[in-house]
């Protein structure tokens, strides 16, 4: 089958490594969107729109079969609620208002687990109730409302993402773990809390490419992550092992910082998701992470 797909925010640490996945396929016909000419293009397959979404999409190709929606302002960018709101809300309308004038029936909207806010439940999963707690997670729910409420035209599906591991991925979990085991001695809380708050881009970029001709009805949200949680206490010592860390690890116990999962068995059931484990994509990424190639797809 024959598609053509807008991937939004195309310059992107997700978008990019998604184009440069996507172009590989001789089915696909790949549009991209960047907002301004310091951001370069990295995939030479891609049809490149330049293009604000929050200003005026007037630019953006007609003929679209589906949209993949990664453009986003994100949490640890230092932006106040006005540049939140502008770069997540009023973009992720004004992209609805594109999908239906032109007749775009399908979307796939990366979004947050940070729409749930703090979580008092074990595990969080497709039915778990949406309550942020930061400006970020409010204004990336907001995205998802303002995708659904062009339903029934327009399908879609929100992808509730963990911290997204690969070459070049910075400024999460994960890689501020690796920086905390360079100091002499690293604390850590909550040692027995369960952990799989992370997925590797490769296993988002096959995944979105098995949705993109997959059918679904609505709006379906929900999350998705590694399979085969891990301790805390499991993670931080492989972490250290894995970058030969000489930090003395310290543990404490911490009742304001609960600890949960994210279940995968309903991406996994209906959609055909599947990921690597916590162990082994901690592994992959410590193996990658300090290069900015995004070349070693499945």
């Amino acid at each position: 089958m024959s598609l053509n797909v807008l991937v939004t925010g195309a310059t992107g640490f997700i978008g990019s490594a998604l184009c440069a996945y996507l172009t590989k396929d001789p089915a696909l016909t790949v549009y991209g969107t960047f907002r301004n000419a310091r951001t370069r293009p990295m995939s030479g397959g891609c049809n490149y729109v330049q293009c604000d979404l929050a200003e005026d999409t007037s630019t953006l190709p007609r003929g679209i079969d589906i949209v993949v929606h990664a453009a986003a302002c994100l949490d640890f960018s230092d932006a106040d609620i006005s540049r939140l709101e502008h770069d997540n809300v009023i973009a992720s309308r004004n992209l609805a208002s594109y999908c239906l004038s032109t007749g775009v029936r399908r979307c796939i909207h990366l979004s947050t687990t940070s729409v749930y806010g703090d979580c008092m439940v074990a595990e969080l999963n497709e039915a778990s109730p949406t309550n942020p707690v930061t400006d970020y997670g409010w204004t990336k729910l907001a995205a998802e409302e303002a995708i659904k409420a062009a339903a029934p035209e327009l399908q879609s599906i929100s992808l509730r993402l963990p911290a997204v591991v690969g070459p070049g991925a910075t400024r999460i979990f994960p890689a501020l773990l690796f920086e905390r085991l360079g100091h002499e001695c690293a604390l850590f809380y909550n040692p027995d809390n369960y952990y799989n708050h992370i997925i590797h881009i490769n296993d988002l970029v096959v995944f979105i490419r098995k949705l993109l001709e997959s059918s679904w009805y609505g709006a379906p949200a929900f999350p998705i992550a590694a399979s085969q949680p891990i301790t805390m206490r499991e993670l931080v010592t492989l972490a250290a092992r894995l970058i030969g860390s000489n930090s003395v690890l310290c543990f404490e116990e911490d009742r304001n910082r609960p600890g949960f999962i994210l279940s995968v068995l309903h991406a996994a059931q209906v959609y055909g998701f599947s990921s690597l484990s916590v162990i082994e994509t901690l592994e992959k990424y410590a193996k990658s992470r300090n290069s900015r190639l995004q070349d070693d797809f499945i």
